[in-house]
């Protein structure tokens, strides 16, 4: 008999049921369930930008519009001519209005009637839009119609706008490449724009069919290949070459992810998975009688159904225009501190003060000091109740509680921490922070936990500052993250989603680290691991003199350059000595660097055997 040692792959989900089960969790408002399948979609494929903009959507109805702002603006600069998540921007920011400044609000106003108006739809502005806007728009227009005259003396005049916002770039961009310009010129303007709002698809594309043209097949074929990964529905490139995209088949033809989650009873019933009879009337009517009019983003945004309904009518106008070096999304009034905080936006009593804080930061060097967040950080030691309980037993989570409570006490006595014990599956200490449980076991469940930890932190002036993590996997579960190297591993563990509020887990927003316990049921080391970190804090917290303080200066001294005497060591792999080299060189001699395995015998080794 052949016993498999192959551990049985997940299942996975196609797109069009990804999106047919986020649209039911959406409509029976399991907002959590929503957001923790959509946050591992996009894990597997962040560049989905109708998911990403659904996200935007979850976000609203959720009641967090501030946190849409950011997911829909920057879906924006990555297609600035995708109306509709203009559109849903409008409504984000509108709902957000209490939390954004007024001088903000009516700045970007301005800029949103423009880029709404400069896409064809009608709009009314409490002031009159500048001339780029209608300049785009008639450009647009004639490039619709192949009038390139015409569409040549309009936008050779809008090309003096400074910041340049980001729609008329990219209608500069389809001019040039419908026109009979030498091939040199798109490339030059497409690498240009590149560089200038990064985050933009449409440059990309179309330097590498210039690239491509050009004799530079390797570069051109990179960079769809990044098109492909920032855009995997291509709605961008099908805009582009309405006649069919000549490389389509660089895109990933039916996308796939695990998305191993428990469905919820209310989701499955409407989504199918859910046979037993239901109570409610809402299991009885059709799908599509029961949908809420979610505008449709499919693969190709011009086949969408004309029954379509709009925005609903009080919904005012309210788009960011983003993109340009002074283009940014508005900040916050819980966030005075904001980098982008713009000085003709501060009361001109502050302004001699923000120049002198600026000053100072210039002379330390550290430009960025002088526009830290306000808020004051929380020390967060994260864990889940039910899992030390199962893996030390009540009495062994009990003592582990102690010393936990200790070191928030021993870092909380420091003047520039606060720190707090979270249980993420406890119901009364979530509630103390209003916000529900968590599942133990769901690492996206712990993660959302986290988020709104953030959120509820955010309305007393506080933030999260750093999180430890105690106990193993077995206690907080890691993420199982889509391997980027190309081996046999198809998804690596990692804590990097605990770090940050978004999708976006490779730009942590706090650190995070973690005190494993092993897999035993001996608690001793974890208690041992915590009762020095507790003693770390209690000695940086313990007055002491002058002479204490002046031999510490000392021993630190000696300390450091004991350290400089000691000789660096490296080890590495044979394959890899050429990389570890240009790593190792800065710290130490080439040549002192240990590879393994050898490349020959010691001299010695070998007079010996023979």
């Amino acid at each position: 008999m052949t016993i498999s040692t192959q551990q049985p792959q997940p299942s996975l989900t196609t797109r069009s049921e990804f999106i047919s089960l986020l649209d039911s969790a959406i409509l029976v408002r399991s907002f959590r369930f929503a957001r923790q399948i959509t946050l591992t979609w996009l894990a597997y494929y962040p560049g989905d930008l109708p998911v990403r903009y659904r996200y935007g959507k979850l976000l609203i109805e959720a009641g967090q519009p501030q946190q849409s702002v950011q997911i829909l603006s920057e879906l924006c600069l990555a297609d600035p001519e995708y109306i509709d998540s203009w559109k849903l921007l409008e409504t984000a920011l509108l709902k957000a209005a209490q939390d954004i400044s007024e001088a903000d609000y009516a700045f970007y106003l301005a800029d949103c009637h423009s880029a709404i108006n400069a896409l064809g739809s009608k709009s009314s502005p409490t002031s009159s839009l500048p001339a780029w806007s209608d300049g785009v728009l008639q450009t647009r227009q004639a490039l619709a119609h192949g009038d390139l005259e015409i569409a040549n003396k309009i936008i050779h005049q809008m090309l003096v706008v400074d910041p340049m916002p980001p729609l008329l770039a990219m209608t500069h961009l389809k001019f040039v490449n419908s026109s009979e310009l030498p091939g040199q010129a798109l490339q030059n303007l497409a690498n240009y724009y590149r560089h200038q709002f990064p985050l933009a698809i449409l440059p990309r594309l179309l330097l590498a069919d210039s690239l491509m043209d050009g004799g530079a097949p390797e570069k051109a074929v990179a960079l769809l290949h990044q098109c492909a990964t920032l855009d995997i529905t291509g709605q961008v490139s099908k805009r582009l070459w309405s006649a069919g995209n000549p490389y389509v088949e660089i895109w990933p033809e039916n996308p796939e992810a695990p998305l191993n989650i428990p469905i919820p009873a209310e989701v499955a019933a409407l989504f199918g998975r859910n046979r037993l009879p239901q109570e409610s009337s809402i299991s009885t009517l059709p799908y599509h009688a029961k949908r809420d009019p979610i505008p449709e983003a499919s693969l190709d945004p011009g086949e969408r159904s004309a029954e379509q309904q709009p925005l609903p009518e009080n919904s005012l106008p309210t788009v960011i225009a983003l993109g340009g070096p002074k283009y940014r999304v508005p900040s916050s009034k819980t966030e005075p501190g904001d980098q982008n905080y713009h000085a003709d936006q501060i009361p001109e009593t502050l302004l001699s003060v923000q120049a002198e804080l600026e000053r100072l930061a210039s002379t330390l060097k550290l430009k960025q000091l002088a526009q830290k967040d306000g808020r004051f950080p929380v020390y967060v030691i994260f864990t889940t109740r039910q899992g030390l309980e199962n893996q030390y037993g009540p009495l062994n989570a009990g003592m582990l509680d102690h010393e936990m409570k200790s070191l928030v006490n021993a870092i909380s006595s420091r003047s520039d921490w606060r720190a707090i014990l979270v249980y993420a599956d406890d119901p009364d200490c979530m509630s103390t922070y209003g916000l529900s449980p968590a599942e133990p076991k769901d690492p996206w469940s712990l993660k959302l936990a986290l988020v709104d930890l953030d959120t509820s932190l955010g309305g007393k002036g506080e933030m999260i500052g750093a999180v430890l993590i105690v106990g193993g996997p077995e206690i907080v579960p890691f993420h199982n993250l889509p391997n980027p190297v190309d081996d046999t591993d198809n998804e690596v563990p990692s804590d990097n989603p605990y770090s940050t509020r978004d999708e976006n887990y490779f730009v942590p927003e706090w650190p995070v680290g973690r005190l494993p316990g092993g897999t035993q049921r001996d608690v001793q080391p974890l208690i041992k691991a915590i009762k020095d970190i507790s003693e770390h804090h209690s000695h940086l917290n313990r007055p002491r003199n002058l002479l204490q303080r002046f031999w510490d200066r000392i021993r630190l001294r000696l300390i450091f350059s004991a350290r400089k005497r000691k000789s660096s060591l490296g080890y590495t792999a044979a394959i890899w000595r050429r990389a570890s080299l240009s790593v190792f060189r800065p710290i130490g001699a080439p040549h002192t660097m240990l590879v393994s395995p050898p490349l020959q015998a010691d001299d010695e080794s070998s007079k010996n055997n023979n």
